[in-house]
């Protein structure tokens, strides 16, 4: 009988290289744009770079972009996955693994002189609906992270801040909490666990630096690839593969990737430090070049958009047509500010009122300054302390609103909205606007120097008239019951905590002037049906008969 014999099989790993997903991608996204000015990204939420570390612990200066790694998104994805299945938020993953120890596990490689990782770990947790993916739920994510309130070492914003970690991995993970899969599972609370893996390793023969972006449909112009915006084309068709080529001038050596597969527009081109010609092609992207990309020993970031696209592919050493942008994520700003309550509408903050007035009340950008919000305009909701933040602007003068809620009005100020101009890598602080459900009646008394009953722009206000409400509708001014407000130096006046009401509107004659509007000393009826309405223009004219000596 023949001997049988078996041979040993060695212990083999299966590394898993997996492609991020859209979410995944814009949160990396903001980690990168805190690390293109960290001083801005404080400010957005309020708090001090340095806050709860040393002073000049972290440093103002820009850090490198992180490049996203396929590795490094399979761990931290295991993670993410742990955390919400066991409802605890923790860097100790499975059977007692370590953030490096799943790294290793997933595929990363660590090597060479100088390498080191890190891990980033949160949740979001609640009731029915948390688990639905939205672009305010990964800010919050990004911003709970960035703030670390918990964490008395603020390691996460010492994290991704560190201008050592070059690769990135993050996770989401979406579900019942402390459930099996997405979706059902009897829980009553749902969430979405993050995780953010930081990597750094070095001696590649390729090169330890990358080339890193996206590709993106820029729909609102403020060059930041919002979550509506990655992996869709100007017609909202999928930008699909598009193809990233860098070619070293020095020897014409060219290095090529694709962005990865699941659409996301996210890619990551490892090179060696030189100078190249980066050109982006794609079916629904067409073209987009940028000559003489000098990359050092840090990463560098170029991003690419149907908006900026040549149609046409140069020709190799040619000088090309040239992107505006040559790092889009600095040359833009932000807008922070503050919504308040004013309930009685006298143009003064309630202090006490309950926030969730405010909560969810959309502040706009009026790029056509019509005083309506259009689906193009960019806006942020205003949180629960009524704080908001648009970000992303391109540098230039807005005119910036509120959309009030049914029944409300600004109040403060009177125009409407804020005249604010953003500069590039700053963020600028806007006056606070306030809404109530006063109405308001407002106007101008003006001298009409022609007389014929329209102010021109030549024709001043008069200071110190009284206009009033008849309420008896006697044509008299009675001091004791019958409001009344004097006009100021522009001639304004307005009356600004009036309930729903039939209003009649008159401005006490002087002697020397004729009224011009409403004509023959005439009045205004003003009907208000509800709360929250702005009556305004509710002018008088006044033509002064007799010429003052000169």
């Amino acid at each position: 009988m023949p001997l049988s014999f078996f041979e040993s099989l060695e212990n083999r790993v299966l590394f898993i290289a997996q492609a991020p997903t859209i979410e995944e991608v814009y949160l990396w996204e903001l980690v990168n744009r805190a690390r293109a000015n960290p001083t801005l990204e404080a400010a957005r939420y309020g708090i001090n770079l340095n806050e709860g570390l040393n002073p000049g612990q972290i440093t103002t200066t820009a850090k490198q972009p992180t490049a996203i790694n396929a590795f490094l998104e399979n761990s931290s994805n295991v993670q993410a996955r742990f955390i919400r299945q066991n409802a605890n938020i923790t860097l100790v993953g499975q059977n007692g693994s370590l953030p490096m120890d799943r790294m290793i596990q997933a595929g990363y490689t660590f090597g060479g002189p100088a390498q080191g990782s890190a891990e980033n770990v949160h949740a979001l947790v609640g009731g029915a609906g948390t688990q639905m993916y939205t672009m305010a739920k990964l800010d919050q994510i990004h911003q709970e992270l960035f703030v670390d309130a918990i964490s008395a070492m603020r390691t996460d914003r010492l994290n991704i801040l560190s201008d050592g970690f070059r690769e990135i991995g993050v996770g989401l993970d979406a579900g019942p909490w402390g459930g099996g899969g997405g979706g059902g599972g009897g829980n009553a609370q749902e969430a979405i666990a993050a995780v953010e893996d930081f990597a750094l390793s070095t001696g590649n023969a390729l090169g330890d630096v990358f080339i890193t972006g996206i590709a993106y449909n820029d729909a609102n112009g403020n060059q930041f690839g919002e979550y509506g915006e990655l992996g869709t084309g100007v017609n909202g068709n999928n930008l699909g593969t598009v193809t990233v080529s860098a070619r070293r001038l020095s020897d014409n050596v060219t290095f090529t990737t694709t962005t990865f597969t699941n659409g996301s527009g996210a890619y990551s081109l490892r090179v060696a430090p030189g100078t190249y010609d980066v050109i982006a092609t794609g079916n629904n992207l067409g073209t987009v070049r940028y000559p003489a990309v000098v990359v050092g020993s840090k990463n560098i970031q170029r991003d690419f958009t149907p908006q900026q696209s040549t149609g046409t592919i140069p020709t190799p050493g040619s000088s090309g047509p040239t992107p505006n942008t040559p790092n889009p994520i600095t040359l833009t700003g932000d807008l922070q500010g503050k919504v308040y309550v004013d309930k009685n509408g006298n143009g003064k903050r309630d202090k006490n009122v309950d926030s969730e007035v405010v909560t969810g009340v959309k502040v706009f950008v009026d790029l056509n300054k019509d005083n309506v919000r259009e689906s193009n305009e960019p806006f942020a909701n205003v949180l629960a302390k009524g704080t908001w933040n648009i970000t992303g602007l391109a540098t230039g003068i807005y005119h910036v609103s509120v959309v009030p809620p049914d029944g409300w009005r600004i109040s403060v100020p009177d125009q409407g909205f804020r005249e604010v101009t953003v500069a590039a890598g700053k963020l600028t602080k806007v006056k606070t606007f306030l809404i109530t459900p006063r109405t308001i009646i407002a106007g101008t008394v003006y001298r009409d120097d022609n007389g014929d009953g329209a102010q021109s722009t030549v024709e001043k206000g008069l200071r110190n008239w009284r206009v009033y409400l008849d309420l008896n509708n006697d044509g008299v001014w009675q001091r004791e019951t019958e409001p009344s407000r004097k006009t100021d130096k522009q001639g304004k006046y307005s009356f600004r905590d009036l309930v729903p009401a039939t209003y009649t509107l008159r401005v006490i004659p002087q002697v020397g002037y004729l009224q011009t509007q409403p004509g023959n000393n005439g009045f205004y009826v003003v009907q208000i049906p509800a709360e929250g309405f702005s009556v305004l223009n509710r002018d008088f004219g006044e033509q002064l008969l007799v010429p003052p000596t000169p």
